[in-house]
């Protein structure tokens, strides 16, 4: 039926060809740079201050498991005051939050 089709049409996620482009480029020029450089166990452990001055010029985060439970626009209580410090310590646009489940 028409419902259906137009269901799974609503249910496609877009394609950033830009990002895509991105990460292709920086896989090839510059490996280094898509490779974790620290794990925690949450961004609580993070210093920003730290990794500012160590030259870090801003921060990705993912969101699912990292800042919120999946499928969730609430950052985790625990973790809301560690994302602040972020943005205050690198400016809110140098602060992205990337989801493949928005």
């Amino acid at each position: 039926p028409r419902s259906g089709r137009l269901l799974r049409l609503s249910m496609v996620q877009s394609l950033n060809l830009a990002a895509v482009r991105t990460t292709a480029r920086i896989i090839l020029r510059e490996p280094a740079l898509a490779l974790p450089h620290q794990r925690v166990r949450d961004i609580s452990e993070l210093d920003f201050a730290e990794l500012r001055e160590a030259g870090c010029h801003g921060v990705i985060f993912d969101k699912d498991n990292t800042l919120t439970a999946p499928y969730s626009d609430e950052v985790h209580p625990r973790l809301a005051g560690s994302l602040r410090r972020c943005v205050e310590t690198f400016g809110a646009e140098r602060v992205a939050v990337l989801s493949n489940s928005a």
